[in-house]
């Protein structure tokens, strides 16, 4: 392994050491031995300490010698480790991807991404940042996130689109509820049953909201939630509705998804950017990849 130049004389020094001789140390090394003992001498002199003693069958380590190799050796070893990291990282192997999100894809999409990246990459370390948009924004504006997943348009000018695709807003419900035999639902057939809806600060509610007010109805809801969690169990077991994307469903809570015949809540995309004067990383690039992969995957078996 070559070392850059403030490392050499650790290398020199080492080699040396575990020769036990100048002559020995300059064939292996190809450098004169002269030169090798100039590099000792140097060394001794700044450090007002003798590395070795000089003996007639060689050169053996004195007690400042022997700390010296040992500081030597991490130094080299920490140097291996760094080049071997700087590698992986050019190639994806290794890096640290923060992702601000919003929750349903930080639950859903974001988790199977990285499931699939360490299969292969098991040295890719993450950190998922769920949150509303405005602090995915602040998230990724103060560098806390390399790339930030949202489902409107953050208002920032020093912002990179990475991808956009649809996600309509879908109603969810239990899999035996009368509605779920239609293919395809109308606003005033949701309106018939009870709603339970996102926090009034979501850009979904506000949707759902729109689009009701267009078709002249009345949103019927008792219950609010913050999370998706309780809004799945809760659908589960009751003949409630609750709205989300098709790219957040999971079918483990026994409820299925019907798309829902309104320009208002079909006209909605999934956005990811990342600051224009911070490129992502090949490893962030990587999840990117993957990530847009998952989706393609979700909406294909929408439409099939």
């Amino acid at each position: 392994m070559s070392f850059p130049s403030h490392l050499k004389v650790y290398y020199y020094i080492n080699e040396i050491a575990r020769l036990g001789s100048l002559t020995a140390a300059s064939e292996t090394l190809n450098i004169a031995a002269s030169a090798l003992s100039r590099w000792v001498n140097t060394i001794e002199a700044d450090l007002d300490a003798p590395l070795f003693i000089r003996r007639s069958r060689g050169l053996e380590l004195t007690e400042y010698g022997q700390l010296y190799i040992e500081h030597a050796t991490k130094v080299l070893d920490d140097e291996a480790r760094m080049r071997d990291k700087l590698h992986l990282l050019t190639r994806g192997d290794w890096g640290v991807v923060k992702v601000a999100s919003i929750e349903g894809t930080g639950e859903t999409l974001i988790p199977s991404a990285i499931a699939k990246i360490c299969e292969t990459h098991k040295d890719v370390e993450f950190e998922i940042l769920i949150g509303k948009p405005d602090k995915n924004l602040r998230n990724l504006l103060d560098r806390k996130a390399d790339l930030g997943v949202f489902l409107n348009l953050p208002d920032s000018e020093n912002l990179e689109k990475l991808f956009e695709y649809p996600a309509p807003i879908f109603v969810e419900m239990q899999k035996n509820h009368p509605l779920s035999l239609h293919h395809v639902l109308e606003l005033r057939d949701i309106a018939q049953y009870p709603l339970l809806l996102p926090s009034p600060d979501t850009s979904i509610y506000q949707l759902i909201q729109l689009a009701f007010m267009e078709e002249g109805l009345r949103v019927k809801s008792n219950i609010k939630s913050n999370s998706i969690l309780p809004q799945r169990n809760l659908v589960a077991q009751t003949q409630y509705l609750t709205f989300g994307s098709l790219l957040h469903y999971e079918p483990w809570a026994n409820t299925v998804i019907r798309p829902i015949n309104h320009p208002v809540l079909q006209n909605r995309h999934i956005y990811a950017f990342c600051l224009k004067d911070r490129p992502l990383t090949p490893a962030a690039t990587h999840f990117l990849t993957i990530l847009e992969k998952e989706i393609a995957e979700k909406l294909m078996n929408t439409l099939s």
